[in-house]
């Protein structure tokens, strides 16, 4: 499931490794991207920001895992509220807010702090690297891989696209990745019975 993460996060993000626009004679113009570092910029920090996109949830199982736990594994079904509303009601906060904090804490990049707080709603922070991880998320849930506590599929996909310039064809190219990623993670476990 790393792969696949790593596949469809690199995906998007390397896309906005552009060079910086270049004057009449070849020499680079200084430019706000030009001055951002690369590492927020490449698939390797969003495939980091899709690892740990989930970081508050580790933290209520670390604080209470009899209570979570039975929040987590709790049958939800599209018409119940999601998880973060259960997070809510149960500890008054969620675990993207939660993970926010820490990472904030643990003085990481904001970049990743921001993706962490607001991939359930990337349009919030109006960033193609939260729109990435969101992207992510969706499309593994929908190829119904792993479980993170329901299956609720938050985001609006055209808003996805459009933050990330994605047309529909290239978004049913990941549909496809991803579900081949599904098959071929079942066929290895089938495999090594």
């Amino acid at each position: 499931m790393a792969r696949l993460w790593f596949q469809l996060l690199s995906s998007r993000c390397l896309l906005l490794r552009r060079p910086a626009p270049l004057d009449g004679l070849g020499n680079a113009l200084p430019s706000l991207r030009a001055k951002i570092p690369l590492l927020f910029l490449d698939g390797e920090f969003a495939f980091l920001c899709g690892l740990l996109h989930d970081l508050g949830k580790v933290a209520f199982f670390k604080k209470d895992v009899v209570g979570y736990s039975k929040l987590f594994a709790m049958g939800k079904s599209q018409a119940d509220p999601d998880i973060c509303a259960c997070e809510v009601e149960q500890y008054g906060v969620n675990h993207a807010v939660l993970g926010a904090r820490l990472a904030k804490q643990w003085r990481l990049p904001i970049e990743l702090s921001t993706a962490v707080r607001c991939h359930h709603y990337p349009g919030v922070a109006g960033l193609p690297l939260v729109a990435a991880v969101s992207m992510a998320d969706m499309l593994i849930k929908q190829a119904d891989i792993g479980y993170d506590g329901d299956r609720k599929i938050r985001a609006d996909l055209s808003n996805l696209q459009l933050l990330l310039k994605m047309d529909q064809q290239e978004f049913a190219t990941l549909s496809v990745l991803a579900r081949n990623q599904r098959a071929d993670v079942e066929e290895f476990f089938q495999f090594s019975k």
